[in-house]
């Protein structure tokens, strides 16, 4: 009794922190939404920008109620959760097919050096991946060895429609971008069943649909949307294995253990390599091990089983990174020479929009190998952080332009996405489900036993994002592979 005690008061102040957090992010992100509808790029007036602020907002709140309202029924309403998913799985798949269809779209910045280097490695081998980049990505693979992955599976999808009709198109790699948000809403939809049953976890897959990067996201095919399925895929194995702890106290290394660990590390490791903010799941990972303590009679099997998890990750991890470095003829001694170290991103992100800015990328480009461009990145930096108040404006500015964005950077992809009414519509539903999340750190806070226990992993994993995203290059964009996590909560 006095350990539930302890628990519970634990996962209050737990949540009392995330509400304070994601409360003033909150603020931000609105603050921030505010000024982008009243910026002189949108033509408004004064009058018209706080108009449809206080639309948006009065929208998003009325949404947000009725969000509570079914959640608190949701148990007391009659029908089959798994054949209504089902529906609704095949009704999003004909409404992004269409979407794939109609919607215009022309590679851009990194991804258009992804799919220019695909198309190098399938008409002319390995040896050509960077020929004709421009003049400052010569060695863009060495230089970013975090797009070897993309560009393996765009590469692939190409040699598949190059091999079928003799040409190049964006078809195959759409579709695949389909597929995948497709099958993350699957894995989304299991984990909940797990952790909810199936009329939770119904609405936990409806919820995430009103995020707008499932529709809008369809034609950019980067790395945000194509590792996805791998990161949910890691979450339902971890999930499996956590739930399979809760309800049996001698489930103890036994193989499915072994196995629902393994395919998460490894499924991990593909997400990792794919992008490279879903490895913060690592650590979110062997935290909630550490401290969720699911009851195990035997202790050192449950020690086995968070170096298990963190030594095979990074066993993967490392045979990944050999079968690249083999399969794309990649040269050890010029990824030392070319590749930027990672205080290179701390550093872009401190000043100006906190995303990427091509001055700070050419003052580290000019440095030769590693230790040349980790030493000039920390004088840069030093020399951003010397003035404190304006980098703390600096960063109220990041944080807001960060988690206020509604759209996920959709129109700059897709321009025919700038329609202003496109922008108000996404983020009514954006901010009806940020009330939603804060309001679930609050009922949690307020109550004396865990509601959601197992949504505690999702909720650390979205925490130590926000944080992340604290010192690194950060753009609103960098949210959409954690999505499905942020409707799990």
């Amino acid at each position: 009794m006095l350990r539930s005690n302890r628990s519970n008061r634990l996962n209050r102040i737990f949540n009392l922190i995330l509400g304070l957090y994601f409360g003033v992010t909150l603020f931000l992100g609105a603050g921030w939404y505010f000024y982008s509808l009243s910026a002189p790029s949108t033509s408004l007036s004064a009058f018209h920008a706080v108009l449809l602020f206080t639309i948006t907002i009065g929208a998003a709140s009325a949404l947000f109620f009725l969000f509570d309202r079914v959640d608190r029924n949701i148990e007391k309403i009659t029908f089959d959760p798994v054949r209504a998913f089902i529906l609704l799985d095949f009704f999003l798949l004909a409404v992004q097919l269409l979407i794939a269809r109609s919607m215009p779209f022309t590679p851009r910045n990194d991804l258009s050096y992804v799919c220019h280097g695909a198309k190098n490695l399938v008409l002319r081998g390995p040896g050509y991946i960077n020929s004709g980049l421009p003049k400052y990505h010569h060695h863009y693979f060495y230089t970013y060895p975090n797009n070897q992955m993309i560009l393996v599976i765009i590469a692939g999808l190409y040699k598949i429609e190059y091999t079928l009709t003799g040409g190049f198109s964006n078809a195959a790699p759409t579709l695949f971008n389909v597929l995948n948000i497709n099958l993350s809403i699957v894995f989304l939809f299991a984990t909940a069943q797990k952790i909810y049953g199936d009329k939770r976890a119904l609405w936990c897959a409806f919820k995430c649909l009103c995020f707008l990067p499932a529709f809008s996201y369809i034609p950019f095919f980067y790395t945000d949307t194509m590792a996805m399925p791998w990161l949910m895929g890691a979450v339902y194995f971890y999930i499996s294995w956590r739930t399979r702890c809760d309800q049996d106290s001698d489930y103890n290394l036994s193989r499915s253990a072994f196995l629902y660990l393994g395919l998460s590390a490894g499924l991990l490791v593909v997400a990792y390599k794919i992008k490279g903010s879903a490895g913060l799941l690592l650590p979110v990972f062997l935290c909630d091990m550490v401290f969720h303590n699911p009851k195990l009679k035997n202790k050192i099997a449950y020690l086995i089983y968070i170096l298990y998890t963190a030594v095979l990750f990074v066993a993967v991890l490392k045979i990944t990174n050999a079968l690249l470095m083999k399969g794309l003829q990649l040269r050890e001694s010029d990824i030392q020479r070319y590749q930027f170290p990672m205080i290179h991103w701390v550093m872009m992100s401190a000043s100006g929009s906190g995303g990427f800015h091509k001055s700070d990328f050419l003052y580290t480009l000019k440095h030769p190998g590693q230790a040349a461009k980790t030493n000039a990145d920390w004088s840069r930096l030093y020399k951003k952080l010397r003035s404190t108040p304006k980098f703390l404006r600096h960063m109220r500015g990041k944080i807001g332009r960060t988690w206020g964005d509604g759209t996920f950077m959709s129109a700059h992809y897709m321009p025919v996405l700038k329609h202003l009414r496109f922008k108000i519509t996404a983020n009514i539903f954006y901010f009806a489900m940020f009330f939603d999340m804060e309001w679930t750190f609050v009922k949690e806070r307020a109550s004396r036993v865990r509601i959601q226990g197992h949504s505690n992993v999702f909720k650390l994993a979205l925490w130590i994002l926000a944080l992340f995203l604290l010192i690194w290059e950060s753009k609103s964009r960098y949210l959409v592979t954690f999505l499905p996590l942020w409707a799990l909560i």
